[in-house]
């Protein structure tokens, strides 16, 4: 008890009390303490003070202003200052108690003042590194590479930020597409690039890459026009295994190599004005049958060796079969039916047929027979 005797009575001391109507803390010698010195227990001290005065104010029992402090008022008593004094008191003696036996001295007991600094703040960059690639990684891929700006410890962090979309915008430099590659050693969450007729080339070097860093969600789209031959993928792309969400639009896919078919973990596919010259309608097929894990399927405006052949060519049928396939759309503008049917879709919910014109007999029965099961069926097949 004489320790916190002797304690309360530093702290007392610390504080002058004027008796006038405001009370200000003042410094062994008599100078005011600059606001930005203000010791967190003071500050508690401070709140003390506000709650006590809110109380009286309410009560009828004083009034008047408060300093930048929260000390004063005209209602504030010797009570509201003793309970103010014993908070400070109590946190002099925590502080105390929480030092080591033989550990540097607090500044109270140095200088006999309340005005030493408070320990700094964390920040940002005190942060662990793991968090920090956390952060980083859910930044847009422009400004995650732009944080190499903020310092030399982040100057390297995004290449190993984890999960990183690497989505790129429709001028992009495919250099920078490269650069970024090479660097970026985690696994890629989502790679997107719209590919101009002079960047075809680029997206050759780009899917081997990708398979190498276990990418899931794939988009590219070649750009598409009537003078443009559509871009031939490479082989590699069967080599991304970890592919969740495959995307392409604008090129031709290449016969797969032996046991490669299909994506094992793939759940949505979208193929827009995609080719297969060297399997025909059997190569999708395989491709629909060997990812037992797709739950979407967008077909739109296929090509086939077939179909230069002859305009109304009827294509071997061939059927769609996905255990988990759960939404299915089938588009054709120029009215070509690629022969498919319906096999086993016992999850099927939502189906889009869409056909500028249907020029193909076809037994409808069979179709909505097979489509029974649908949730949402939307027909858009004019006869001609």
């Amino acid at each position: 008890m004489a320790g916190c005797s002797c304690l309360r009575s530093r702290v007392t001391t610390a504080i002058h009390y004027t008796g006038r109507r405001h009370a200000k803390p003042i410094a062994p010698d008599g100078l005011p303490l600059p606001t930005n010195a203000m010791p967190p227990m003071l500050r508690q001290a401070r709140e003390a003070f506000s709650i006590r005065k809110g109380r009286k104010e309410k009560r009828g029992m004083g009034h008047g202003g408060e300093d930048q402090w929260g000390f004063g008022g005209k209602g504030t008593t010797s009570s509201a200052l003793a309970a103010g004094l014993e908070l400070v008191a109590a946190g002099v003696r925590s502080t105390a108690s929480a030092s080591p036996a033989g550990g540097p001295k607090s500044s109270i007991e140095r200088n006999g003042c309340l005005a030493a600094s408070p320990p700094p703040e964390p920040t940002v960059g005190s942060l662990p590194a793991e968090i920090l690639e956390k952060v980083v990684s859910f930044l847009p891929l422009r400004d995650a590479v732009r944080t190499s700006a903020v310092s030399r410890a982040w100057r390297r962090l995004w290449e190993s930020a984890p999960g990183l979309g690497l989505d790129w915008e429709y001028d992009t430099d495919p250099a920078v597409v490269d650069a970024v590659l090479m660097r970026y050693s985690r696994p890629v969450y989502s790679f997107r690039f719209h590919l101009s007729a002079a960047s075809f080339s680029h997206a050759d070097g780009w899917v081997p890459l990708l398979a190498g860093k276990s990418v899931q969600a794939l988009h590219l789209h070649f750009e598409q026009f009537r003078d443009i031959e559509p871009h031939d993928m490479d082989v590699s792309i069967f080599s991304c295994r970890e592919l969740t969400c495959l995307n392409l639009k604008g090129c031709d896919i290449p016969a797969a190599p032996p046991g490669l078919a299909g994506f094992p973990h793939l759940t949505r596919l979208y193929l827009w004005a995609v080719g297969f010259p060297e399997t025909g309608v059997r190569g999708l097929e395989a491709l629909i049958a060997e990812s037992p894990l797709i739950e979407v399927l967008w077909l739109t405006n296929l090509w086939f060796p077939e179909d230069e052949e002859d305009e109304d060519y009827e294509h071997e049928e061939w059927g769609i079969q996905a255990q988990n396939l759960q939404s299915l759309t089938i588009r054709s503008e120029d009215g070509k039916d690629y022969g498919w049917l319906i096999r086993e879709l016992p999850s099927i919910e939502d189906v889009k047929i869409s056909f500028s014109s249907y020029r193909i007999n076809r037994d409808f029965v069979e179709l909505l027979t097979a489509l029974a099961p649908v949730r949402k069926l939307n027909l858009d097949m004019p006869i001609c």
